[in-house]
C-alpha cells in the first residue's frame, strides 16, 4: 500500500469511528486499523483536534475501545518484540 492509499485508509477509518459506533468485538476493522502503516507524526495530522472531540462527544465507546485496543498492541509490542 502507496503512502497516499495508507493516509486515505487511515483517514476513512478515524472517520469512521467518528460516524458509526464499531464493536469492539469487530476484529476484522480493529485489525486493519492497526495495520496500516502510519508515523506518530501522521497521526496527529490525520486526527485533528475538532475530529478527537468529535469522537470523545458523539463516539466515546469507540474512543474508549481505541484507546483499550492501543494499550493492547502496546502490551504485545512490549511481550513479543
Amino acid at each position: 500500500m502507496g503512502a497516499s492509499a495508507s493516509r486515505e485508509k487511515f483517514r476513512e477509518s478515524v472517520t469512521a469511528l467518528i460516524e458509526v459506533d464499531v464493536s469492539p468485538d469487530d476484529a476484522d476493522f480493529w485489525d486493519e486499523l492497526w495495520k496500516i502503516p502510519s508515523s506518530a507524526d501522521e497521526v496527529f495530522e490525520l486526527i485533528s483536534p475538532d475530529a478527537a472531540r468529535r469522537l470523545r462527544d458523539e463516539r466515546f465507546d469507540n474512543l474508549a475501545t481505541l484507546f483499550t485496543q492501543a494499550t493492547a498492541s502496546l502490551c504485545q509490542i512490549v511481550d513479543k518484540p
